[in-house]
């Protein structure tokens, strides 16, 4: 079974890129595929983080790995300067793939 842990994220007016540079930061040393989205339609200022885990336990702990690690507080503080409140955390069960 694959999952896909899908997060939503409104970037602050004029910091899309910054938001981006800070995912992609995050995500160098990622046991798990992953991809960073922007908006070309649709939601205005919205970056998406989609990463692939292969079960929920893994993706629990792969997310507590995160939480966990030195200098977490300092990338949150970088976040939130470059984000506003909102978003979702979507949770899907991949049924196919082509």
């Amino acid at each position: 079974m694959t999952i896909i842990n899908r997060r939503t994220f409104i970037a602050d007016r004029g910091k899309v890129q910054a938001v981006i540079d800070l995912l992609r930061t995050a995500a160098q040393d990622a046991h798990y595929p992953y991809r960073v989205c922007s908006s070309y339609y649709g939601a205005f200022d919205a970056v998406v983080l989609e990463v692939e885990f292969d079960s929920i336990a893994a993706m629990e702990e792969a997310w507590a790995e995160v939480n966990a690690r030195p200098g977490m507080a300092e990338f949150m503080d970088k976040w939130y300067a470059v984000t506003c409140t909102g978003g979702s955390n979507e949770v899907w069960l991949l049924e196919g793939r082509g």
